[in-house]
């Protein structure tokens, strides 16, 4: 009797660890973690008698998992396979349309995230890369529509108040910008985006006090930020603090120094302290890195450069 106990409770270990194994690795492929969830993913997969909708889910966090990598070949093998396995399936449908906007194929990428509201009219993600590839498009009334709808479908999505925000700021519709940036940042208060975005709309509003404590957020959490360093520069500059603005734009071409407007910045500042060759150099180092800037040619000539 005890033997049959003995052999009952080993059994029962056994299959709890096997249970726990597999919970394990469900949780491990849909991490997007790739040195966790790839190899987790392939167990799944390759595990005989996994059941088409868990070979279709693993499929899809796989290719997921490979196109944050760029590995987009392999993405969209795997995309495939999970879409052919469950053709109602989303998530996969949307990941697609995310890879193949990656590749620069919006027409296809627009397709995918058309199929995936079909399967899921409320997903929130694919209403979201929507009306981002219809805003790249031109296609600014719908792709304010889709955000719309986004939030609709979860008024607590930071994402969508930010993009709809972002919409709105390269329109320069600023009041209605600054409203759905400032809801972002009330969902999520370390919303970097946003608070960049949040500062772009009072800089251009010109107050440049807001735009700065705003482009200060996102250098609390990301330093090392050339882009932000620019812009927070441009702010200083056009409040008339020459020496701030200079140590922006000193420590951005530091910290990328093929940043032709950390150049094209400083090259402003140099020249308005009167150090004209210093300022010439950097114009001429802006217009290397950016051949097109008319800004930086108008700035030289003004300076008595031929070009």
């Amino acid at each position: 009797m005890a033997s049959h106990t003995f052999a009952a409770l080993a059994f029962l270990a056994a299959a709890l660890f096997v249970s726990d194994a597999a919970a394990d690795d469900a949780t491990d492929c849909a991490s997007g973690d790739p040195e966790k969830g790839i190899p987790a993913c392939t167990r799944i997969i390759e595990k005989s008698g996994t059941a088409p909708d868990k070979l279709a889910q693993a499929y899809g966090n796989r290719g997921v998992t490979y196109a944050l990598q760029g590995k987009h070949k392999e993405a969209l093998a795997d995309l495939d396979e999970a879409i052919r396995l469950n053709p109602k399936d989303a998530e996969s449908f949307h990941g697609r349309g995310r890879v193949y906007g990656e590749m620069g194929d919006w027409d296809k990428a627009l397709g995918e995230f058309d199929a995936a509201l079909r399967a899921d009219p409320k997903h929130v993600d694919a209403l979201i890369s929507r009306g981002s590839a219809r805003q790249l498009r031109g296609q600014i009334d719908l792709a304010a529509a889709d955000f719309g709808e986004a939030i609709k479908a979860d008024p607590k999505n930071s994402d969508a108040y930010s993009s709809r925000g972002t919409l709105y700021l390269m329109t320069s519709r600023f009041p209605q910008a600054l409203a759905d940036l400032n809801q972002a940042i009330k969902l999520d208060p370390d919303f970097g985006q946003a608070y960049l975005n949040r500062g772009l709309v009072h800089f251009f509003q010109r107050q440049y006090d807001r735009a700065i404590a705003d482009f200060d957020q996102v250098l609390r959490v990301d330093p090392q930020n050339a882009h932000v360093r620019v812009q927070r520069g441009t702010a200083y500059f056009f409040k008339k603090q020459p020496e701030q603005a200079l140590a922006d734009a000193n420590e951005a071409i530091r910290l990328d120094p093929r940043h032709p407007m950390a150049y094209k910045l400083r090259g402003g500042i140099l020249g308005g302290m009167g150090k004209r060759d210093q300022a010439i150099a950097d114009f001429r180092k802006a217009l290397e890195l950016n051949p097109a800037d008319e800004g930086v040619k108008k700035s030289l000539r003004e300076l008595g450069v031929r070009q």
